[in-house]
């Protein structure tokens, strides 16, 4: 028979399965459940370096932070920063994807990063995938049915397709040098693509997987004015921007310039780069396209001439210096907007003309250095990034909002530039008389611290523009001829052909200071072909070719001495040329010092053995050094 005390545990531990045990009142309550807020995008197909979406009815940015390889999310109507993420690259563009995801070019990295998560504290950023593609990925856009995701590669010159279902690559298209820009027709068969140097536009046909080029000073830079001694060619550069409009426009805005080299006009007397007899060297233009069928609208008829002699007429940019550095674009309704670094102002132009850059309604002045914009257009505001000042900006667009910022917040750095670098990026992209006499920057022949690909009129004959960006140190003496034996005693020629007063002391100081900071193109993060590399290094240092003689074991640190290698051309004062660093050789044509060469393998098979010895080469050993060339 059992005691009383074992019945009485009996009943305890019987008791414990069906009961609950009331908890201590000591004991914190369970923290409260917070919904996700929920994450609606501000349609944007084409990328920028701002985005917008409505989280919990806020309106919030997110921001592609270069400088500390971040993405920034700010409160737009609190003005305040809500958080910052590491994205693990340099971002240069982001674009909306549907279910509440981010897509963030990495423009260092090769990959495009997808992020999810509103940004919030509740709902913080996070990495939800990583897409591998080609070399330098800058430009994105998603096609109208958010089904693909296009991709600009800015040193891989190529766009990309990827399906957003699987992150597959659909296909992937070879184009022209530095493309920074892609944006999508209404219809999802076309996507248009900008060039920073270069074509002025590549037109992809996302069906039939094809190209055609638009190319600007073929077909829309030629004029003539008697009073000139014309004609005149420009070409078009600084395409960093491309954007469709809304229906029923149904137009393709670029903001670029076009640039008068002088080159090819051998009886004008030259006394700097470029001829300020055909006015400004670089002039601000919108080239408008139709959408439907990829043409441009700003073809003139025939005109008569004070003489009565018929000439057609095509017509050019006539901005003049008011944006010579455009970075960013958007349309929203009727308006154009054009975000300008060179002068920090943002312009409000008319998108229903053929000549929007005739046409300013607005504009705005900036914090220094605006290069990203998004509309929000249930709000009628802009939002503009201004990267240099690292302020973040609002613009009423309603026709009776005042012409003034409304708002604008200012993201303090986490690891601030040194203050010379700062300075020095600012002088590099300010157009300013100590500069140059008629708006250029050192950024419009050397966009992102590389080269424009032209090839300037010089008083010292035909001049092709260098690349500058991880090509200095080492490489003295400088200029074509080799004629400066330091960066700093160079700088000042340059300016007095521009027509600037110069800069001194600490200024000049800090402008060598950015450029000398300024990275090269991005390594690729997968070495093709190495085998064919490989022997094109082999046959770079060979007896037979002798390439390494005069440009040094990788072809990055040359002789440093000028020799005659029988190319001096019409218009050369002097005959022996400065031995040029191959550092990115392969992404700077045309090629040579007045830019005879359209390609690598046209230099190694037309050089007639005299700047070393490669025609003799067989085809094989050609390619492999083209090769090698290329992977400098």
């Amino acid at each position: 028979m059992r005691s009383p005390l074992w019945a009485s545990l009996l009943l305890v531990f019987a008791g414990c399965g069906s009961q609950p045990i009331a908890p201590s009142s000591s004991a914190p309550p369970p923290p409260p459940v917070v919904p996700k807020p929920k994450v609606e995008r501000v349609l944007a197909h084409d990328g920028s370096a701002v985005a917008l979406a409505r989280v919990g009815g806020r309106l919030l940015a997110y921001i592609a932070d270069e400088d500390e390889e971040a993405l920034l999310v700010v409160d737009v109507d609190r003005e305040s920063v809500i958080s910052r993420f590491e994205v693990g690259g340099t971002p240069a563009q982001l674009v909306t994807l549907p279910d509440a995801r981010l897509a963030v070019s990495l423009r260092n990295r090769s990959r495009v990063a997808i992020l999810e998560g509103a940004g919030t504290t509740a709902d913080p950023l996070r990495h939800a995938a990583s897409i591998d593609v080609p070399r330098e990925p800058i430009g994105l856009a998603t096609t109208p049915d958010d089904l693909t995701l296009l991709v600009a590669g800015g040193w891989s010159h190529s766009l990309t397709a990827v399906s957003l279902a699987d992150r597959h690559t659909l296909f992937s298209q070879d184009l022209g040098r530095e493309p920074r820009a892609v944006a999508v027709s209404h219809d999802g068969k076309r996507a248009f693509v900008a060039h920073a140097v270069g074509a002025g536009l590549s037109i992809v046909d996302l069906e039939k997987k094809t190209v055609k080029v638009w190319n600007l000073e073929a077909e829309n830079t030629e004029f003539s004015f008697r009073s000139m001694g014309g004609p005149f060619k420009r070409r078009s550069a600084q395409g960093f921007a491309v954007a469709v409009s809304e229906d029923p426009l149904g137009r393709v805005f670029l903001p670029h310039v076009v640039v008068h080299t002088a080159f090819g006009t051998p009886t004008e007397e030259i006394t700097g780069y470029g001829s300020v007899e055909a006015g400004p060297a670089a002039m601000f233009d919108i080239a408008v396209v139709d959408e439907a069928d990829g043409k441009p609208l700003d073809f003139e008829p025939a005109q008569s001439w004070n003489d009565g002699e018929k000439a057609p007429l095509v017509r050019i940019g006539s901005g003049g210096r008011s944006c010579v550095l455009p970075r960013a674009t958007v349309v929203n309704g009727n308006n154009v907007y054009v975000a300008c670094l060179d002068t920090d102002r943002v312009m409000e132009l008319d998108a229903a003309s053929i000549h929007p850059e005739q046409s300013v309604i607005r504009s705005w002045t900036m914090p220094r250095g605006p290069s990203g914009l998004a509309v929000d257009r249930p709000g009628e505001r802009l939002v503009v990034w201004s990267s240099f000042a690292r302020s973040l900006s609002t613009i009423a667009t309603s026709e009776n909002a005042k012409t003034l910022t409304l708002a604008s917040v200012t993201v303090l750095p986490e690891k601030p530039l040194p203050a010379e670098i700062v300075r020095g990026r600012d002088l590099f992209h300010k157009g300013e008389a100590r500069i140059s006499s008629d708006g250029r920057a050192c950024a419009s022949c050397h966009p992102d611290g590389r080269d424009d690909g032209m090839v300037w009129a010089t008083p010292d004959g035909p001049r092709q523009t260098p690349s500058l960006a991880g090509r200095l140190d080492g490489t003295a003496p400088y200029g074509w001829t080799g004629a400066a034996h330091d960066i700093e005693s160079h700088v000042p020629k340059t300016f007095k052909r521009l027509g600037g007063t110069g800069l001194t002391g600490a200024d000049k100081a800090a402008l060598l200071a950015y450029v000398r900071s300024m990275h090269g193109p991005p390594p690729a993060a997968v070495v093709t072909e190495e085998a064919k590399v490989a022997r094109g290094r082999e046959v770079f240092h060979s007896a037979e070719a002798e390439c390494s003689t005069c440009h040094g074991t990788d072809g990055e640190m040359p002789d440093g001495t000028s020799h005659d290698v029988k190319s001096r051309a019409s218009g050369d004062l002097k005959k022996a040329f400065d031995t040029p660093s191959l550092k990115y050789v392969g992404g700077t044509g045309p090629w040579f010092h007045d830019g005879r060469y359209n390609s690598l393998h046209d230099l190694l098979v037309k050089s007639d053995g005299k700047m070393g010895h490669t025609k003799q080469l067989s085809t094989e050993d050609l390619d492999a050094l083209e090769a090698f060339l290329r992977a400098r």
